[in-house]
């Protein structure tokens, strides 16, 4: 577990599952991706800990933790950034609080 999943892999066992076949009983058809969408899932995030459960095929995640008075300073210091509109200090304060945020590109 924590390899990529084919969204298109995933379809097609869907459709096998309902006792059909892809693409004869039921065609599969790609439109393109919307803003925010993507052909695959990663079903754990790079920074989050496995742990195995007593069945081999399932996994815990263990999320990583922060104090909560750092992360309300954390807060504090991004509304003061946002509020004098400092766009690109705004994102480095983002990069700080929240592991694996990607800022949009322009």
């Amino acid at each position: 577990m924590g390899e990529p999943v084919s969204i298109m892999a995933l379809a097609r066992k869907m459709i096998l599952f309902v006792g059909r076949l892809p693409d004869k009983d039921i065609k599969i058809q790609i439109t393109g991706l919307r803003p925010g969408e993507k052909l695959s899932e990663e079903l754990f995030d790079k920074l989050e800990e496995k742990i195995t459960t007593d069945d081999e095929n399932l996994f815990e995640a263990v999320c990583r933790t922060i104090d909560y008075n750092e992360f309300m300073k954390g807060v504090e210091s991004l509304e003061k950034i946002v509020t004098s509109n400092d766009e690109q200090q705004s994102i480095i304060k983002l990069l700080e609080l929240v592991p694996g945020y990607q800022p949009a590109t322009h």
